[in-house]
């Protein structure tokens, strides 16, 4: 147990020093006054976490491009602690090239459904590609959807993907069935295997730390469908992540039976997501799993006995950091800074 707890003590210390760099909200405010991708960069590049990881990107890029890299970051400090950690937790924090190689095969369908050339993100280290299950090299070389099948066969994507029906007018699936397919199927495939492969210090807390990411997940997905299609989610089930920790079958099927997002919202009130919800306006919705997750990991980084969560805490920190700044390049890429939204 000792062993262990030294073992966590200094993953933990590696975890904060990585933590310690990122951005800050004086930089956040500075990026929202910015009013082009150049002036973006510039601010990143005198950043402590993100100025050597940018310092090759420049606008001639493409805006698309850069945001793809700026999204890549997060496998950058994925293989910082793969390489850092024991080889249990290894094997476990592996799962999470789950969750990237997701992201590998949504980025190429995106590609050929424009009739672009697949590519993957600007920043996908070796490292990451030579670990992933999907095929990376047969994934860029894809000029259709049997490829993109046969390009991640052996991953936890295979059957999943081989079960979609390509539409008849571009023979691919529907972008937002297959996304859901494979955000559910992510999440299964991470949760089986902490359930029967992992016996590391932190395992229920872990589980936990996933289910409420899942739960929260479904909670926005729910309110985004009840906002744009109210009183018609018969099959919306089919749609959620099938795990989770606090959201149980009978408040699923009230939120889904609600006649429009207030309700849903006045049921989360009576619910153990309550404290979510105090406050809640409906334009706080799009930064709702931000802050919620944001909040919750930020309370495991400052846990006093660390164990496998915290690396776990961070990935997910350094996710929505990723989805922040991407969605800041993506106002001013068209001429709006973002602090005028």
């Amino acid at each position: 147990m000792l062993k262990a707890r030294m073992k966590y003590g200094a993953v933990s210390a590696k975890v904060h020093a990585m933590y310690g760099k990122r951005i800050t909200e004086e930089e956040w405010h500075r990026l929202s006054e910015c009013s082009s991708v150049t002036e973006v960069l510039s601010v990143l590049k005198s950043q402590s976490g993100w100025g050597a990881y940018t310092s090759e990107l420049t606008q001639r890029m493409g805006d698309e491009q850069i945001k793809g890299a700026v999204r890549a970051k997060q496998y950058v400090d994925l293989e910082k602690l793969l390489r850092f950690c024991s080889l249990e937790d290894k094997e476990l924090l592996g799962l999470f090239l789950t969750k990237t190689e997701y992201g590998f095969i949504l980025a190429a369908l995106r590609c050929l459904a424009s009739g672009e050339p697949v590519k993957m993100p600007i920043g996908t280290t070796e490292f990451i590609k030579s670990r992933s299950r999907v095929d990376i090299s047969a994934l860029e070389s894809a000029v259709d959807y049997s490829d993109l099948i046969a390009a991640a066969r052996g991953s936890a994507y295979e059957n999943v993907l081989a079960e979609l029906t390509p539409s008849a007018q571009n023979s691919l699936p529907n972008y937002g069935e297959t996304a859901a397919a494979l955000e559910r199927c992510c999440y299964k495939s991470i949760f089986t295997n902490i359930s029967k492969g992992y016996s590391g210090m932190g395992k229920n807390e872990l589980s936990r730390l996933l289910g409420t990411q899942a739960d929260l997940l479904n909670i926005v997905g729910i309110l985004r469908l009840l906002r744009s299609f109210p009183g018609s989610l018969q099959s919306a089930q089919e749609l959620l992540v099938p795990l989770g920790s606090r959201l149980k079958p009978a408040l699923v099927s009230q939120l889904l039976s609600a006649k429009s997002e207030s309700e849903a919202v006045e049921l989360l009130k009576q619910s153990p997501f309550a404290l979510y919800f105090d406050d809640y306006k409906p334009e706080k919705l799009d930064g709702l799993y931000e802050s919620a997750m944001s909040s919750f990991c930020k309370g495991i980084l400052r846990l006093p006995a660390p164990n496998i969560c915290v690396p776990v805490a961070y990935l997910i920190l350094s996710e929505l950091e990723c989805d922040r700044l991407a969605r800041v390049l993506e106002t001013v890429s068209y001429g709006i800074k973002p602090s005028d939204i």
